[in-house]
């Protein structure tokens, strides 16, 4: 049994700046958040940064933030959090639509988007 399973369940919005998009952020916090048992969703943002709202003890989600961390192609500059509130009966841990996206806007998807650089480089070249 884990050493904070009597912990208080906290939720925490956290914003990443750095190299975070394009990188596999979201779909590791996927796995990271789903091996601790952590609840909540991540999305890119258009700021280029990455929010993740996640909810679990407060070890566990230092263990997530810790994993990506680690990541090689992930370079995490800076980490704004706060805590909000607990949403009950929460049960899964999610990627969410990116923010243009759940505004309606139409979304680039991350292949799209590596495909028009390497057309710009080779443009340019």
């Amino acid at each position: 049994m884990d050493s904070d399973s009597q912990a208080p369940v906290i939720r925490e919005r956290l914003i990443f700046h750095g190299k975070v998009q394009n990188v596999g952020f979201r779909w590791r916090a996927l796995a990271f958040a789903y091996d601790v048992g952590a609840t909540g969703w991540v999305r890119k943002d258009c700021a280029g940064t990455i929010t993740m709202e996640i909810q679990s003890t407060e070890l566990r989600i230092n263990r997530v933030i810790s994993r990506l961390e680690r990541v090689a192609s992930i370079q995490i500059d800076e980490i704004l959090s706060e805590l909000i509130p607990v949403v009950p009966g929460e049960s899964s841990f999610r990627v969410a639509p990116n923010e243009t996206e759940a505004m309606g806007a139409l979304a680039v998807t991350d292949a799209q988007e590596e495909a028009a650089d390497a057309s710009f480089a080779a443009v340019r070249a």
